[in-house]
């Protein structure tokens, strides 16, 4: 082999190593996050296929609940038996530490909550108005307690007096749809 060839093939054996071993001292980036946190799953006893009643037992229409987005949220999707509907998207934001959940209905209401575990409940809070009764000290309450594997119960309140007291809105219980695994 000729001299200059020798001297190319050794500076490029060279170069090649010093290039693998640079790049096996460079550490890898921190892997990016996910949901797999127990904490982004907390309010996945919600899922499900679900007739909802209400305290009487008179049906208030059907929702469905289920994990989108790799399980990083929930999207809800509400048929009142009184023809209204309205679909959520829920999910827990690692940034504020809090669940946060975004209601859109048929009529144009738009509700932006906020909260997260109470005493193993999902509740979540709004102040603001309600479209129909445009009073901006109105306080918003939403709770869903898991009753068991089959039934869940959502209560929507409002106070006028900061919190102080407050009236049930909606009361509904719902039982999972015999089709709908849980």
């Amino acid at each position: 082999m000729h001299a200059a060839c020798r001297v190319f093939l050794l500076a490029a054996v060279a170069s090649a190593t010093a290039a693998s071993l640079g790049a096996q001292q460079t550490p890898s980036p921190p892997p990016l996050p996910d949901c797999s946190d127990a904490v982004h799953h907390q309010f996945d006893f919600w899922i499900g296929e679900w007739d909802v009643l209400d305290s009487s037992g008179t049906r208030q229409g059907v929702n469905s609940v289920q994990p989108i987005l790799n399980g990083c949220a929930l999207h809800e999707r509400w048929k009142g038996a009184d023809g209204d509907i309205g679909e959520s998207f829920s999910a827990y934001d690692r940034l504020t530490k809090q669940w946060h959940q975004t209601w859109i209905d048929g009529i144009g209401n738009v509700w932006k909550t906020d909260g997260g575990l109470v005493n193993g409940a999902m509740v979540l809070t709004r102040t603001g108005p309600l479209l129909r009764a445009p009073i901006d000290s109105l306080r918003h309450r939403w709770t869903w307690t898991r009753i068991d594997d089959r039934h869940v119960r959502q209560v929507g309140e409002v106070s006028r007096d900061g919190g102080k007291t407050w009236r049930v809105l909606f009361d509904g219980r719902y039982v999972r749809r015999s089709s709908s695994a849980g």
